[in-house]
């Protein structure tokens, strides 16, 4: 891990998260993710969409918060954003052993989910990689894996708080943030913030379409 990694995403105006408080990040973003559109075609079953739902928060959040790090506004951890330098996203065997993805929660998820949903969210997720290394992406950036905030705690302008937040460090940084979603509201909130699509890529057969979008408002080249 470069040793500078960290100062590129620490944030001090915003509360950072700590190892006893993870499975209170992951409980908020469970409960935000729960549509999760993205899954439905690859999972139109509610309860088999929801085990593949925590399965992304346990793999992917584990990995993000030891090779980068999880903020909330606040101690009460009802939002999250998760932040990683670009340089550390290299999904290696070697790193995800070292990450706990596979953790025994996981594990138990993937067994209740079964040998075929396991190979559906494998697909799907290898698909995903695969299409995003055909986009014309930043070589280096602040990448927003998760941002969220609880459902009882939507329309406080919390989400857009912590996006703010990062923008801001972006900048200082002169460093663009990259993120991908899905779903026109999304997109326009991301838009409101100055964000502008990068990249769409779509599958028919699994049901996909994600939106990458790039923050790099007045940064200096």
């Amino acid at each position: 891990m470069y040793n500078e990694t960290m100062s590129r995403i620490y944030i001090e105006e915003l509360h950072k998260i700590t190892e006893p408080e993870i499975p209170a990040l992951f409980g908020t973003f469970r409960e935000a993710f729960s549509a999760y559109p993205k899954l439905d075609g690859v999972f139109p079953d509610p309860r088999d969409k929801a085990l593949a739902v925590e399965m992304v928060v346990e793999f992917y959040g584990r990995f993000d918060m030891k090779f980068g790090a999880a903020y909330s506004l606040d101690s009460d951890i009802s939002d999250g954003v998760v932040l990683v330098d670009s340089r550390n996203l290299i999904y290696s065997e070697e790193n995800l052993a070292a990450a706990g993805g596979e953790s025994e929660r996981f594990c138990a998820l993937a067994r209740e989910l079964g040998p075929a949903g396991v190979e559906r969210w494998n697909a799907f997720f290898d698909e995903l990689d695969r299409q995003e290394k055909l986009l014309d992406l930043p070589e280096e950036y602040i990448y927003v894996d998760f941002l969220a905030v609880d459902p009882r705690r939507q329309g406080e302008g919390r989400g857009r708080k912590l996006i703010e937040a990062v923008c801001r460090k972006a900048k200082e940084e002169n460093l663009p943030v990259m993120l991908f979603t899905n779903g026109d509201d999304d997109v326009r909130f991301y838009e409101n913030r100055g964000f502008e699509v990068a990249g769409i890529t779509e599958s028919a057969e699994l049901g996909m379409k994600n939106v990458y979008m790039t923050y790099k408002k007045e940064l200096s080249h």
